[in-house]
C-alpha cells in the first residue's frame, strides 16, 4: 500500500508541474479522488501482517509438540495432545512470530476406554527461531485468566488478530466455534490413534 501511495503522489506531482491553472486544478482534484479511493489516507494505521516465508516457519508438528510440553500438565498421568490454527505469521530480524489459537487436552486409558482429562483452549503468541543444525527454538506468551485476560490480549496480539480472539459479531462467533470444534476433533483423533488398544 505504501508503494502504491508513493506512486500516486508522484503522478500528482507530474500532473501538477505543468499546464494552465484550470488544468492544474482539475488534475489535483482527480488525484485526490484516486488517493482517497486507494486508501492512502490510512497508511499509518494499516494492520496488514508481514507474512513470513516458509523457510522461517516451523513445521506444525514441532509447534504442537512444544505446545503440549508447555501449555498443559497431565493431571491424570495421561498424554497431552495439542492442535493449533495459525491466525497470522510475521517475521522480523530472523525470528518468526506466529499468532495461534491452540487447543490442548489430556487423554488416558481408563479400564480399556479412552478418557479425557484436563484441557485448555487459548490464543498463543509463539516466537520461533531456527538454530544451527536446523532445529527450532521456541518461546511463547499467553494471556492470563480472569480480569487480566482482555488487557493481555491487547498487549500480546495486534488489533487485526484481536477480533479473531474475541469475536464481536454472530458470524465471527460462529467461525470461532467452528475453529475450536475442528481443533477438538484433531486432538481426539490423534488420541484415538495413540491409544488404539484402549478401545
Amino acid at each position: 500500500m505504501m508503494a502504491e501511495c508513493k506512486q500516486v503522489w508522484a503522478k500528482a506531482h507530474q500532473f501538477y508541474a505543468g499546464g494552465s491553472i484550470m488544468s492544474k486544478a482539475i488534475s489535483l482534484i482527480l488525484v485526490v479522488l484516486v488517493v482517497v479511493s486507494v486508501g492512502c489516507q490510512g497508511v499509518v494505521q494499516t494492520e496488514t501482517p508481514t507474512v513470513a516465508s516458509s523457510e522461517l516457519s516451523p513445521p506444525g508438528e514441532d509447534v504442537d509438540s512444544y505446545l503440549a510440553s508447555q501449555l498443559l500438565h497431565a493431571s491424570f498421568g495421561g498424554v497431552v495432545f495439542c492442535a493449533h490454527q495459525t491466525l497470522a505469521v510475521e517475521s522480523k530480524e530472523g525470528a518468526t512470530t506466529s499468532y495461534l489459537w491452540a487447543l490442548c487436552r489430556e487423554f488416558y486409558c481408563d479400564q480399556q476406554r479412552l478418557a479425557g482429562g484436563s484441557g485448555v483452549s487459548l490464543p498463543v503468541a509463539l516466537e520461533a527461531k531456527r538454530q544451527d543444525g536446523g532445529r527450532w527454538s521456541f518461546a511463547h506468551a499467553i494471556p492470563r485468566d480472569g480480569l487480566d485476560y482482555g488487557a493481555d490480549v491487547s498487549a500480546l496480539f495486534p488489533r487485526y488478530i484481536q477480533r479473531l480472539i474475541t469475536p464481536q459479531t454472530v458470524e465471527a462467533t460462529a467461525e470461532f466455534n467452528r475453529r475450536v470444534a475442528a481443533l477438538q476433533d484433531t486432538v481426539t483423533n490423534a488420541a484415538q490413534d495413540h491409544f488404539s488398544s484402549c478401545q
